[in-house]
């Protein structure tokens, strides 16, 4: 591989969006940069982290993160007037100061923090712990049984759009039916909330659509380091207890809170599974479709056991 990508003359360098996730996610950042400068991959080629939702990419252009590239904040500054100075948070700093009850209220759209964070106790934990939650969604969730308020959101096939790809594409589409019952867009939700307190964010939909045009025209040039990054690495510490990793991800049939509403999508795949190598099912005497348990420091849960073709460690 180190060959390959050292004499290769044009290299596509993928990374899954798991590491976005991982503990590690800072050291493989850093190796990736490193690795990157060693051997110039941006010249010969690209570097690509997958995005985890099918509009992530149209996010991030828009503003949507902790701390946007300054060419954004500088677009956004000219539309609203001023932009927020305070310190970003991502979801889990904001967990921590729910914790600490250093952050009184919250508005969630269209995610069930409840269902996607692995530690879902030091989640509701911290969702108590607010003054006041607001939670927009298409179902009812873990998380819309916590909220002091349910806004019901609209589909994607209830709202007319843009989707961005990662290689900047913009692909449009049209509501394919009416918004059923009281629902409405994300865009129109946040619009009626910026009126009660007096200052509605735009006056029509065209007015919104030349604001988000000014901002997908922007092309940010992400700022690469130009010297080699400390790497720096943490030993997790195995205990006998827990001695085997867990990813928790996914199922093919299946990606969010979502799907799990769909009648078709759980015939394929109506409940969690555990996925081993055969090696490692040989170790435990385990049959396919064997119920096993699954336990950690955060919960546990029992399962049938599904042997990988694909799986080759001590990896469930």
């Amino acid at each position: 591989m180190a060959r390959a990508l050292s004499e290769g003359q044009r290299v596509t360098f993928i990374m899954g969006e798991l590491i976005t996730r991982s503990k590690a996610r800072e050291a493989i950042a850093a190796s990736v940069v490193n690795l990157d400068l060693l051997l110039g991959l941006s010249d010969k080629g690209q570097l690509a982290v997958l995005a985890r939702y099918a509009n992530s990419c149209g996010a991030e252009r828009l503003g949507l993160m902790p701390d946007p590239p300054e060419t954004i904040k500088k677009e956004l500054k000219s539309q609203w007037g001023a932009f927020p100075d305070c310190t970003p948070h991502t979801t889990d700093s904001m967990l921590v100061l729910m914790k600490k009850e250093e952050l009184n209220g919250l508005i969630v759209m269209g995610a069930d923090p409840m269902m996607l964070c692995p530690d879902r106790q030091f989640v509701k934990e911290g969702l108590e712990k607010l003054e006041f939650l607001v939670v927009s969604d298409l179902f009812e969730t873990e998380t819309t049984a916590l909220a002091d308020v349910v806004l019901p959101l609209t589909s994607w096939m209830e709202t007319a759009g843009d989707y961005v790809n990662l290689e900047g594409r913009r692909q449009r589409v049209g509501a394919a039916i009416r918004p059923i019952g009281q629902a409405r867009p994300g865009y129109d939700i946040i619009n009626m909330l910026a009126e009660k307190f007096g200052n509605a964010l735009f006056a029509s939909t065209d007015e919104m659509t030349g604001d988000i045009d000014r901002l997908l025209a922007i092309r940010p040039d992400p700022a690469r380091p130009r010297e080699f990054q400390p790497v720096k690495r943490s030993q997790e510490s195995v205990g006998d207890d827990y001695p085997l990793p867990l990813f928790v991800i996914d199922a093919p049939h299946h990606s969010g809170h979502l799907s799990e509403k769909s009648p078709l999508l759980a015939a394929f795949s109506g409940e969690a599974y555990v996925e081993i190598s055969a090696d490692l099912a040989a170790k435990f005497e385990l049959n396919e479709g064997a119920m096993v348990r699954v336990e950690s420091e955060v919960g546990k849960i029992i399962a049938p056991a599904r042997i990988s073709p694909w799986l080759d460690t001590e990896v469930v």
